[in-house]
């Protein structure tokens, strides 16, 4: 998913590549952020066809030169059809934002909340940017958002993908499994026969881990202390705000 964040201020521009930084992380989105300090720049990066449009655009009204409504008049009379969320500190332009068919309009001051609320109307461009573990089961093609994964086992010659709705039987190899999930640290490998998400752990006890469906995952006693040394680190992370997987 590509964002694009406009504004002359390079604080508001920093506040809210922070807060698509955190999206991304809570949401295991994969999002491309560019930034502009001008609507005429933003203007010559997307009438240039060189680049991909931005599937989003938060545009601040008031900047230096072109302002934020004449440049999101132009984009749309280019045939712009992105989500547009305006930025600004005076709700004067509210009714002529939404004649730009805006889907947001943050007033500054915002907070993180305000920043979720406006960018979830913009949820049509969620899915297709959203980390999936992708396999196929008796000829139908599945996508499971990372968050929705509790823990994989492998069983004789396949592999059950076990999510928060059903169980899901497949010969995808676990080994293809963890390399699709390598990049996310809330996965960890327990022994050989299992991948478990992390955030998927109601309880932890010394020989075992109960996850939220209460299915029990034995630790193996060779590799127990290595393990738990991995928990451990991970909601650690997560205690300190680090990654959240």
């Amino acid at each position: 998913m590509k964002i694009a964040v406009c504004d002359d201020i390079n604080e508001q521009r920093m506040i809210l590549k922070e807060y698509l930084r955190r999206l991304e992380k809570e949401e295991h989105l994969e999002i491309d952020v560019c930034e502009f300090s001008s609507g005429e720049d933003l203007l010559d990066y997307i009438k240039s066809g060189k680049h991909t449009p931005p599937d989003c655009l938060f545009l601040d009204i008031y900047m230096h030169g072109l302002d934020g409504i004449a440049t999101a008049r132009e984009l749309r009379a280019t045939g712009y059809d992105g989500s547009v969320v305006f930025c600004t500190t005076s709700i004067e332009h509210a009714v002529e934002s939404y004649k730009l068919k805006a889907d947001g309009y943050l007033v500054k001051p915002y907070n993180y909340e305000d920043f979720i609320e406006a960018i979830w109307r913009c949820r049509r461009h969620f899915e297709k940017s959203r980390k999936c573990l992708r396999f196929v089961s008796e000829r139908l093609e599945y996508a499971i958002p990372f968050n929705d994964v509790l823990y994989i086992e492998t069983e004789q010659r396949c592999c059950m993908v076990h999510t928060k709705k059903e169980t899901i039987r497949t010969y995808k190899k676990i080994d293809e499994f963890e390399k699709e999930v390598e990049a996310e640290p809330s996965f960890i490998k327990i022994g050989r026969c299992y991948l478990v998400n992390m955030n998927a752990v109601a309880k932890i006890d010394n020989d075992k881990l109960t996850l939220t469906n209460n299915d029990n995952i034995i630790l193996p006693l060779r590799d127990k202390k290595k393990l738990a040394q991995a928990i451990n680190d991970y909601f650690w992370s997560i205690a300190r705000g680090g990654t959240n997987g």
